[in-house]
């Protein structure tokens, strides 16, 4: 999920949070060398590192909003997002109370003011963590497609683009043992290009495959002479899969589709965004086109045109 406030290409929100975590951590560490030192003036730089940390906190909370607006409903990462936001909003007050309560004398601060302080830099651990979560688990503000040699942010180009072109690859639920989570359906993640791969499918479990149970599928991407892409999907064995639905995504796309065809009829449900076109189809597919009509008429493919189309 890469929607959200952006600057640049990157997310504004983690490049802001930088600043008030490490004002509002370093001033709890001035704060304990001046508990250990005695030197007040250990504390009366914490004072104004606090004050600059929870008016930094407050402007990258802005942004956090937007980017957590951005993530779809129903979503763990919606919920995860709302604690890491009012996890931050707590910490946000703890460090303002501290800074409150030191106002009169920021050299000497009481109790009171430090344990709000050190409280507060406990639950910013807590909510640095969920963001961490929100990010490498969840997938949160990263571009679509990304990989290792992805083009750079200001090239305007999808991420997805310099993968290994024409390539398939299933993309399968984590599951701790076979079984645990139902196969529903097919979901293959392909890149646009000229290529061939072949996948194998069995039970995963028991010995039938030794009787023939199994089955072998060949894909094949090419590039058509107008620019549209079209897959061609072949399957050869007994095996049976427990899904029907199937679900692809083609990554890499440079131009902007207004037609998903599979097997000659319209996709039943596909949109398009940032380089890639998602489809479903109901049962497996034999060939799948995705095309542009005005590419037909076309030299060379067509610039991007929007950033998102439903169809």
């Amino acid at each position: 999920m890469d929607r959200g406030a952006k600057i640049l290409g990157h997310p504004v929100h983690p490049m802001l949070i930088v600043f008030p975590l490490g004002l509002l951590a370093t001033a709890v560490v001035f704060d304990i060398v001046a508990l250990a030192t005695g030197a007040g003036r250990w504390a009366e730089i914490a004072f104004w590192m606090i004050a600059a940390g929870v008016v930094g906190g407050l402007v990258a909370a802005v942004f956090g909003l937007i980017d957590w607006i951005a993530i779809p409903g129903g979503t763990r990462a919606k919920v995860i997002g709302l604690v890491h936001g009012l996890t931050n909003v707590v910490v946000m007050a703890l460090f303002g109370a501290s800074w409150l309560l030191r106002y009169d004398n920021p050299m000497r601060p009481d109790t009171a003011a430090l344990v709000l302080s050190f409280a507060g830099a406990g639950l910013a651990l807590v909510g640095g963590w969920l963001g961490g979560e929100l990010v490498y688990r969840l997938n949160i503000g990263v571009d679509r497609g990304a990989h290792a040699n992805a083009p750079n942010s200001l090239s305007g180009r999808p991420a997805s683009e310099q993968a290994r072109t024409g390539m398939h690859f299933p993309q399968w639920p984590a599951q701790q043992y076979v079984g645990q989570t139902p196969i529903e359906e097919l979901h293959l993640r392909a890149y646009a290009g000229n290529g061939e791969v072949t996948l194998y499918e069995d039970a995963g479990e028991g010995m039938e495959y030794q009787n023939g149970d199994y089955r072998w599928l060949y894909f094949t991407c090419r590039v058509l002479p107008t620019g549209g892409i079209q897959i061609d999907w072949r399957r050869a064995g007994k095996y049976k899969p427990s899904y029907e639905r199937v679900r692809c995504e083609v990554f890499g796309l440079q131009f902007e589709p207004t037609r998903v065809e599979l097997d000659g009829q319209s996709a039943p449900l596909w949109y398009f965004e940032n380089g890639v076109v998602e489809f479903t189809a109901n049962k497996p597919f034999d060939i799948a086109k995705i095309s542009d009509p005005d590419l037909e008429n076309a030299s060379s493919p067509t610039l991007l045109r929007s950033p998102f189309k439903g169809h």
